[in-house]
């Protein structure tokens, strides 16, 4: 399954389900496993709230040298690591 359909499919479930929700956010990794997303250990998962009016801006990692260039001569969008979405659409 696309790893879109599988998003919208947990957030449709948050939204209908409190206790999926709370599980969600209290061991994100195991909840996201059942859903075929895996990460390493060394990755920490945070999963927060939106809320209406509160816009969660997502600064990634700092690339290295050649792809901060290509981000700063316009050639490349700067991305979440995560999710490959441009900066700011992150969460």
């Amino acid at each position: 399954m696309e790893e879109v359909n599988v998003t919208n499919q947990i957030i449709a479930r948050c939204w209908t389900d409190e206790a999926f929700k709370q599980s969600l956010k209290s061991d994100p990794k195991k909840v996201l496993a059942e859903f075929g997303i895996q990460f390493d250990d060394s990755i920490v998962v945070n999963v927060i709230d939106d809320e209406p009016g509160v816009k969660t801006f997502v600064i990634p990692p700092k690339p290295d040298e050649g792809e901060l260039g290509e981000i700063l001569e316009g050639r490349k969008a700067a991305t979440c690591s995560s999710s490959g979405e441009p900066n700011g659409c992150c969460g």
